[in-house]
């Protein structure tokens, strides 16, 4: 992958310019081109304005930004998905030691007459998985995405970010779309199939990284990444709103058509990633000049520099990032913890229909 994105470099600078070394860096020539206005940022690093040719929303950066977000949307409404649609799988009536006429202390009331018992049937589900297996069919997800989250940025950075990303979605897409077959066989295959798809989505953040740095300028990189990363909340809320009618209806089998639908869609995600999206801006066969310059001239990093050695030491010893490790675990935690178990919650213990999950769904893991 590095010598292909060599190879498209030496095709821009073949034809439009010319590297020079400034103390022992190459840096890009671009005297010969109209001048640009710029002006100095702090004390060292010259950022270019961007021009009013340049300014439209048909940029091939944005372009690359629109995919990113369905990647963090994937992730989202593939786990609230899951989390919903196990609550439609279980015989609830199976597993649960309460009865119509003596609930346990640990649910409300249920909230209907005698009359309509016959609702309780409507949530007969396939399996009668106990609550441990329901916690480790919902929890193995991210135990796989906690996995391979370092080593989706080493295979990044060795073998290119677009192969990286494509690999993550294939995997995660196709365990997806494959559970309800092991589902129908048994308990813990559905473990494993899930495990799978969280070590696949586990690999797409820091590959995000990698892009981010290589076709974001400075300039955009803030605003792009936050557009980007809305994927998530997003997601969610598009799971949240479709799951609980898909599950209730008799489409593709009920509950199994939020595993085909979403893993179907994350199928074409995969195609359009191939398609349009390049591992670098200078790898685009046909982005314009005006915005090739207009990214490389905002870019801080150097990448033909070697990377120094890790400070293993002063991380571990840095308060700040003991704090900000402190911050996003507490920040991860609450967001996964209503996405996973929020579902099974309403259900057993607040006694509401998988048809009323979708406005409540909606506002919990996005309020």
């Amino acid at each position: 992958m590095k010598q292909q994105t060599y190879n498209c470099n030496d095709l821009y600078d073949s034809e439009h310019y010319r590297e020079i070394r400034v103390n022992n860096v190459k840096k890009l020539d671009v005297s010969s081109l109209p001048e640009v206005p710029h002006y100095e940022k702090g004390s060292s690093d010259s950022v270019i304005q961007s021009p009013a040719a340049d300014r439209s929303i048909l940029r091939h950066r944005y372009i690359v930004a629109v995919l990113e977000f369905f990647v963090f949307f994937e992730i989202s409404t593939y786990r609230l998905a899951t989390s919903v649609s196990v609550v439609a799988m279980v015989n609830s009536s199976a597993i649960h030691t309460q009865t119509f006429n003596n609930i346990s202390t640990g649910s409300c009331p249920l909230n209907f007459s005698s009359e309509d018992k016959h609702l309780l049937s409507n949530k007969i589900g396939d399996f009668d998985w106990n609550p441990v297996e329901q916690g480790c069919i919902l929890g193995a997800n991210f135990l796989g995405y906690v996995i391979t989250q370092m080593p989706g940025g080493m295979l990044a950075q060795s073998y290119g970010a677009k192969p990286t990303i494509l690999c993550g979605l294939i995997i995660s897409s196709v365990a997806h779309l494959f559970s309800p077959l092991a589902a129908w066989s048994g308990s813990y295959v559905m473990v494993g199939v899930q495990l799978l798809r969280g070590i696949g989505q586990g690999l797409l953040p820091a590959a995000h990284c990698v892009i981010s740095a290589s076709w974001f300028p400075s300039t955009e990189r803030g605003l792009l990444n936050a557009v980007i990363l809305t994927g998530y909340p997003v997601g969610a809320l598009v799971s949240a709103l479709s799951s609980g009618y898909m599950c209730s209806s008799s489409f593709l089998g009920g509950w199994p058509s939020v595993y085909y639908i979403f893993g179907g869609l994350g199928l074409v995600l995969c195609l359009c990633f191939q398609l349009f999206l390049y591992e670098s801006p200078s790898c685009h066969p046909s982005i314009t000049n005006t915005e090739l310059t207009y990214i490389l001239q905002n870019q801080e990093n150097v990448f033909s520099q070697k990377r120094p050695p890790t400070p293993w030491k002063e991380i571990f010893t840095s308060c700040p990032v003991y704090a900000l490790t402190y911050a996003m675990f507490g920040a991860f935690w609450a967001g996964s913890h209503f996405i996973t178990v929020q579902p099974v919650y309403l259900d057993t213990i607040l006694h509401f229909s998988i048809h009323e999950f979708d406005l409540l769904g909606a506002l919990w893991p996005n309020g």
